[in-house]
């Protein structure tokens, strides 16, 4: 005889059976645990979140003090480059002194000690056997100065010392004639200073020779001293008998043309221009 399973009401079907809910959680429990999770999620992305903007924070401060830092050494950087910009421009005119103007190695302010060098320097230049210089004259007005003259007269001179002192050129003892030669620039050339040994004023009394300018007429000896010296302008008086320049150094520069007991003369003058 076949049986079969009695059917189940439908109670029955939606009742668990005693013992079978042990270990089983309602849906609604699923739910509560996951919106636990998000909610935990939440509150994790949240610090997650705090923690990146105060990184980030951080990151800008750490910018904005690395840009502070270089802008201040930018500024150190350029009142560092002011100040050698400055200190450079009060010592600029220190390293661009001018040259001083020299004509036959001559020019003021030299040393007058050591200007019988150079005159021998200009007679071996030129030739000149019949000239000769003096030691350095001290006048009595504290004028000093080198002449140059011919040296018959030199001879005279020296005659004359050496029958008075012993020796031509005595230590010490100055001829008269000389010491008042060297007052009136009586030399053929004189180079003159004062008590500080600093030349003021230099004269070539006779062009001729001393600058190969026998059959040169005074503005075409003019010419030739602009060339050779780099003189870029002499400016000529209205007659055309003196002509003038003041170089870059402050040394003036004259010559003069005129006739002394009816003898033509061109005379070469240096000295230091008024302030």
């Amino acid at each position: 005889m076949l049986s079969f399973p009695r059917r189940r009401e439908s109670s029955e079907i939606n009742t668990p059976r005693s013992g079978q809910n042990h270990g089983i959680d309602p849906l609604c429990g699923h739910f509560n645990q996951l919106d636990s999770r998000l909610r935990g999620n939440d509150e994790f992305l949240a610090n997650e979140l705090s923690g990146m903007k105060t990184k980030l924070l951080c990151a800008i401060c750490s910018l904005v003090l690395l840009a502070c830092g270089k802008t201040e050494q930018s500024r150190s950087t350029l009142a560092a480059n002011q100040t050698v910009t400055t200190n450079t421009s009060i010592s600029a005119p220190q390293a661009t002194k001018l040259d001083a103007l020299k004509i036959k190695s001559l020019y003021i302010g030299m040393d007058i000690q050591s200007v019988p060098n150079a005159m021998m320097a200009i007679l071996a230049e030129q030739q000149l056997s019949d000239f000769g210089f003096t030691d350095v004259i001290k006048a009595g007005d504290g004028t000093q100065c080198v002449l140059m003259y011919t040296k018959s007269f030199l001879q005279a001179i020296d005659a004359r010392m050496h029958e008075r002192y012993g020796e031509a050129r005595a230590p010490g003892k100055t001829d008269e004639e000389l010491a008042t030669s060297c007052i009136n620039s009586d030399g053929v050339l004189t180079a003159k200073s004062g008590p500080d040994n600093k030349v003021a004023r230099i004269e070539f009394n006779d062009v001729k020779d001393m600058f190969n300018a026998k059959d040169l007429s005074p503005s075409e000896f003019v010419k030739r001293l602009s060339k050779e010296y780099h003189i870029l302008e002499l400016k000529p008086n209205e007659a055309q008998t003196a002509w003038s320049f003041i170089s870059p150094d402050g040394t003036k520069v004259e010559v003069d043309a005129k006739e002394v007991l009816g003898i033509p003369m061109v005379r070469l003058y240096m000295s230091k221009a008024a302030p």
